[in-house]
């Protein structure tokens, strides 16, 4: 008997312990006004395959992997999981470099950021600096009945015109009337290396397409891109490119997007490849 008081009192012991309060620590870092907030890209026209995955992301010297697969996939960005995440780093020169699966170096280049700015340096070549992307904030729509109604959605250029050679030409979104379905252009054309401005965008749940009442909300919009001239700004029709067939095509896609999302649509790949043809990769900026 003496056995089990003594196991009683040390199981209210342990519960007691347990009940006393614990301060629940983040591991967060405060960012300084000083410091930069980065993203790091990559957008380099390789085939979607492990060999040319990227295991390791060196920044400032810094580490960043995860415990042996891989950390970067072509098409993606660093930090990703999640929504406004970055990398904070010191203004000035920043050194970015890239291993492979051997932890060889496949990349060491090197740019500069300002004190408290916030941008994307997205590699584009293997032996060129990453372009810089200034971070820009989706649209807000204010009230409830406006926010129920739209999206935004932001238009990057990575297209290569043939291997190697980037698209000296400007792309364009142009978005299909759900009524008539006549492709319009949206927004501005956007140069190689550059991103558009968020463009705000009309989402009818009880539309075609849409996903109707008591939903949370989105809606099919069927999309083109558009071939703009860039020294005359002549729109010179839908996109041309060679699709995984070898067949030459006009670019369209289609998205479901929902309502009070920002979207991050990013065209990349060769136009006249088969091999790694140009693609819409979208990824969700709010």
């Amino acid at each position: 008997m003496k056995f089990l008081k003594y196991i009683s009192i040390c199981l209210i012991a342990l519960v007691f312990a347990s009940c006393e309060k614990k301060d629940i620590e983040y591991m967060t870092e405060n960012v300084t006004g000083d410091q930069a907030l980065i993203q790091v890209a990559y957008m380099c026209p390789k085939k979607a395959e492990a060999a040319n995955y990227i295991y390791t992301v060196v920044i400032n010297g810094q580490k960043y992997s995860n415990n042996g697969s891989s950390f970067l996939t072509t098409y993606n960005y660093v930090p990703s999981g999640d929504v406004g995440l970055f990398y904070t780093v010191n203004p000035g020169e920043v050194t970015v470099q890239f291993l492979n699966s051997k932890n060889e170096e496949v990349y060491n280049q090197k740019f500069n950021v300002a004190a408290g700015s916030k941008q994307m340096a997205v590699v584009y070549d293997f032996a060129k600096a990453p372009v810089i992307v200034p971070f820009k904030e989706p649209l807000t729509f204010p009230g409830s009945a406006e926010t129920g109604k739209n999206c935004s959605v932001r238009l990057y250029n990575f297209i290569f015109e043939t291997d190697g050679t980037p698209m000296t030409d400007k792309i364009q979104l142009g978005l299909q009337n759900t009524t008539t379905k006549e492709f319009t252009p949206v927004g501005t054309p956007v140069a190689f290396g550059e991103g558009s401005e968020f463009m705000a965008i009309d989402i009818d749940k009880m539309g075609p397409g849409g996903s109707g009442f008591n939903t949370q909300g989105y809606q099919r919009r069927d999309i083109c891109i558009y071939r703009i001239d860039a020294a005359t700004g002549e729109n010179k029709g839908t996109l041309q490119y060679t699709n995984s067939k070898g067949a030459v095509a006009g670019f369209t896609d289609y998205w479901n997007w929902y309502i009070g999302r920002g979207y991050l649509e990013f065209m990349r790949g060769v136009l006249d490849s088969k091999v790694t043809p140009v693609a819409m990769t979208q990824f969700t900026g709010r």
